[in-house]
């Protein structure tokens, strides 16, 4: 029987081989750079809006509104990716961060920002988003096939959660050594990068429909109906939805992470970056742990244990008055958040068909979109009666959410 090593070290050439791809591996840059960029403006818009309204509410807001244009046009550019180019889409797109970007920049280098200003710029990324997340998870399976997409994906999670790390190291050292404004410029440069090596990706995977998809309906409408069907119908997609929506409840962390640095511990915008931080290393972590174990037994059970530590983290972050017991509890909860994004993304792919997988990651990309209206739950709740409060409701309510979709379906904990 082969050890685990040697199965690592055979399946590394297809892990690193995936990036030889030319046209991935500037897909994967350019996506780098752009999700660098987000995490610069969110992350600096979340500061400044405290700055300017002194309030968790308004940093939950800002945070959380890209949400909602997102969920509004997500399932129609699910069809749509199925239906034309996802090429120029994807390309499309990432010009509109640039031209969000460039818009919020101006406006706080000019000094005449206001925090509406950044809830209206939130609001275009979110417009843009909405229609480029279905597209590109489409445009990743073209450019590498399906053989190599969990490959594809580790590599795209790597980068991501990469960005996590450095984004938030950068915006604390911005704010503390030039002021806020300069972290604007600096995601504006980081899409202007991602726009100049988006537009070399080959245009031979933008193809409208790849093999091994079904030809479209007559209308978008009944597009979207056959993919929500059919998760509705197979077993154990639909409870798989239903624990990616705590992402709601989770997300009530994180506009109270700048609250606590600046009023809770007093460490300022630089050891607000390295909270940030700390949360972005323990993504990285949970990413390589995944890779490393191949997987873990049991989905279901495995899912229910990650978000109990999540959950468990939440609350120990609100009562925590340490700087680095608070970076430590942010460190775990990004490794369990991690796995738990790997298992439920890999389950949902594996149960997919190739004829609807596109419909029905966009579903999933829906769901997701729960993430930034958690955000501003998170700091409505707390502005209303207290941080402490708004951490313990929801991680009670994120819990009771995965026990309850765990408990109902056999097939979930079957996976």
């Amino acid at each position: 029987m082969e050890t685990r090593v040697i199965q690592l070290i055979r399946r590394r050439p297809e892990f690193l081989g995936v990036l030889a791809l030319r046209d991935y591996r500037r897909l994967w840059l350019a996506s780098g750079f752009s999700d660098i960029g987000l995490s610069l403006w969110f992350l600096a818009a979340a500061w400044m809006a405290l700055e300017l309204t002194d309030s968790q509410a308004w940093v939950g807001l800002v945070g959380g509104i890209v949400a909602v244009p997102a969920i509004a046009i997500t399932l129609f550019a699910g069809a749509m990716a199925d239906r034309y180019d996802r090429r120029r889409i994807v390309v499309f797109t990432q010009y509109g961060l640039l031209a969000a970007g460039a818009v919020a920049a101006g406006l706080v280098l000019s000094g005449v920002a206001q925090a509406w200003h950044l809830l209206l710029v939130a609001l275009a990324m979110g417009v843009v988003l909405g229609i480029a997340s279905p597209a590109y998870d489409a445009f990743v399976v073209d450019l590498v096939g399906k053989s190599r997409l969990f490959a594809a994906n580790s590599m795209a999670q790597f980068a991501n959660f990469s960005g996590e790390i450095a984004a938030p190291l950068i915006v604390g050292v911005l704010i503390a050594t030039v002021g806020v404004g300069s972290t604007f410029t600096a995601a504006l440069i980081a899409f202007a990068v991602a726009s100049l090596i988006i537009t070399q990706v080959g245009t031979k995977a933008g193809a409208r429909l790849q093999g091994g998809h079904a030809e479209p309906s007559a209308s978008v409408l009944a597009d979207i109906k056959v993919g929500i069907g059919f998760v509705g119908h197979t077993p154990g997609l639909l409870p798989l939805m239903a624990v990616a929506s705590q992402v709601f409840f989770a997300a009530a962390v994180m506009p109270l992470i700048p609250v606590y640095a600046r009023d809770v511990l007093e460490i300022g915008g630089f050891g607000f970056g390295v909270l940030m931080a700390a949360l972005g290393v323990g993504y990285i972590t949970g990413s390589l742990l995944g890779a490393v174990s191949g997987g873990l037994p049991r989905k279901g059970l495995a899912l229910l244990v990650l978000v109990v530590v999540w959950d468990a983290g939440m609350v120990g972050f609100g009562f925590s008055r340490s700087y680095p017991l608070s970076a430590t509890i942010l460190f775990l909860m990004g490794t369990a958040g991690a796995l738990t994004e790997n298992l439920i993304v890999t389950s949902i792919q594996g149960l997919a068909t190739d004829d609807v997988r596109g419909r029905v990651m966009s579903i999933h990309r829906l769901v997701d979109s729960l993430f930034p209206l958690g955000i501003m739950f998170g700091g409505f709740v707390a502005a209303a009666i207290s941080n402490e409060f708004a951490l313990i409701l929801a991680a009670a309510l994120s819990t009771g959410v995965v026990v309850a979709a765990v408990g109902s379906s056999k097939a979930l904990r079957r996976l």
